[in-house]
C-alpha cells in the first residue's frame, strides 16, 4: 500500500458523501482510507460503513468519543502505508489529489511534501494560501523566513494538505490532551526530523471554513491556554535550537 489516507470522523454526516466521491474518484488506486469513527451520534458512523462494504479500501473503526486527536493516532496506529495524507472529513480534494502528492513526493525525494491550501466559505468566499515556494528547498533554507511565514499563513501547522513518510512519522503522535494547535504541536516534533521540504503548487486542499463541529473551532471556555503556553515554549526551543530565534 502506498498512502494511508486518516480521517477523524464526529458527526459530519451532511459532509461525507461528497467527501467519499472525492476519494472513489482519485486517479491514484494504491490507498487506504482509515476511518475513525469517534463516538457519532448521527449517522456519519453508519455512511462510513457503507462505504467500506463498497470499496475494499476504507477501513471503519468505532471508538468511544476521545477527540481528534486520539482519532488520529489511532489513524496512524492502524495505517500500512508507506506515506500517511490527513484528511478533515468536512474538506474536500480533487480527483488527482492523492496522485499529485504521491507523484511529488517521490520524484522530489523527501520526506514530507506540503501543497497549497484553499480555505472556502459557506458564502462562496475563497482564499489561497500562498506557499513559501515552489519545488524543494533544505530545512535550512526556510527556517530563516519560518515564524514570519507561519505566523502569515499557518501552513507548517496545518495537518492537511500534506504526505509524510510513514518512517520519519515513527513514534510520534498528537497529544491527547491538547484541543486546539495539536496539528502545529504535531509537526513541531516532527519537523527538527525534516531535511527537506517539497512545496507542491500542482494539486491543492480544499479547506472548509465555519463548518458544524469543525476540528478547528474551540470554544474559549475550553482553551487550556496553559498548554497554548507549552506549544508556544516548544515552537521557541526548535526555533533557538536552529539559530533562527528572533525574540
Amino acid at each position: 500500500m502506498k498512502i494511508s489516507v486518516v480521517i477523524p470522523v464526529y458527526n459530519k454526516e451532511k459532509y461525507m458523501d461528497d467527501l467519499f466521491q472525492c476519494l472513489l474518484s482519485q486517479t491514484f488506486e494504491e490507498f487506504e482510507c482509515i476511518l475513525i469513527d469517534d463516538g457519532s451520534t448521527d449517522a456519519s458512523g453508519e455512511i462510513c460503513d457503507k462505504v467500506a462494504c463498497i470499496d475494499k479500501r476504507f477501513e471503519v473503526i468505532h471508538i468511544p468519543n476521545s477527540g481528534v486527536s486520539h482519532a488520529r493516532n489511532v489513524g496512524i496506529d492502524a495505517s500500512c502505508g508507506e506515506y500517511i495524507t490527513f484528511i478533515d472529513a468536512d474538506d474536500r480534494i480533487p480527483n488527482n489529489y492523492l496522485e499529485n502528492l504521491y507523484e511529488t513526493i517521490i520524484e522530489s525525494g523527501v520526506d514530507l511534501s506540503i501543497c497549497t491550501i484553499t480555505k472556502i466559505w459557506h458564502s462562496g468566499k475563497k482564499k489561497k494560501i500562498q506557499l513559501p515556494g515552489s519545488g524543494t528547498f533544505d530545512i535550512s533554507e526556510l527556517l530563516l523566513n519560518f515564524a514570519d511565514y507561519q505566523k502569515k499563513t499557518g501552513i507548517y501547522g496545518y495537518c492537511c494538505g500534506k504526505i509524510i513518510l510513514k518512517e520519519l512519522v515513527g513514534n510520534i503522535r498528537f497529544d491527547e490532551r491538547i484541543k486546539l494547535a495539536e496539528d502545529f504541536d504535531f509537526f513541531l516534533k516532527l519537523y527538527p526530523k525534516v531535511s527537506k521540504i517539497c512545496f507542491n503548487d500542482k494539486t491543492e486542499y480544499f479547506y472548509l471554513q465555519e463548518s458544524e463541529n469543525s476540528s478547528a473551532m474551540v470554544k474559549d471556555s475550553e482553551i487550556d491556554y496553559r498548554t497554548q503556553l507549552f506549544i508556544n515554549i516548544r515552537y521557541k526551543h526548535f526555533l533557538e535550537k536552529e539559530n533562527v530565534y528572533s525574540g
